[in-house]
């Protein structure tokens, strides 16, 4: 089965079905046929760090732009987020005990504080930084 990819829309179509997506509408007018060996190759995950490109009549793996400060900021508030939010699912048994006029044990009383320091930290990472952060570790 040969295949046809298109530099403008960097999606491979598979010439069995050229008549369905012509009736879609959506056949590429700058298809080129590809064999089913280039398929596979470029159709899979790329290789860390890469992007399928087409250069100069050719399927190749080229290296991802870096990103700019705006995408780190914006990973790096994501994923504060999400670590804070887990983080206080942790605790949400011991503060629900501590409202309740309930007393921890010394090891409930520990791992509270263990949490609550790491939240500490995590709130008080910059993420405008533009640069990669290295995260507080779990307690």
């Amino acid at each position: 089965m040969n295949y046809v990819y298109s530099p403008s829309t960097d999606g491979m179509y598979p010439l069995s079905m050229k008549d369905d997506y012509i009736a879609a509408d959506s056949w590429p007018e700058d298809g080129v046929e590809i064999t089913e060996a280039l398929y596979k190759t470029f159709n899979a995950n790329p290789p860390e760090g890469k992007k399928r490109a087409w250069v100069e009549g050719k399927l190749f793996w080229i290296d991802l732009p870096p990103k700019s400060n705006e995408e780190i900021n914006t990973e790096s508030e994501a994923t504060k987020s999400t670590l804070i939010a887990d983080a206080s699912q942790k605790i949400v048994i011991w503060q629900t005990k501590l409202l309740m006029g309930r007393k921890l044990t010394d090891t409930e009383t520990s791992q509270l504080n263990a949490w609550m320091d790491y939240i500490d930290k995590l709130t008080a990472v910059d993420t405008e930084t533009g640069k990669e952060i290295d995260w507080p570790k779990l307690p």
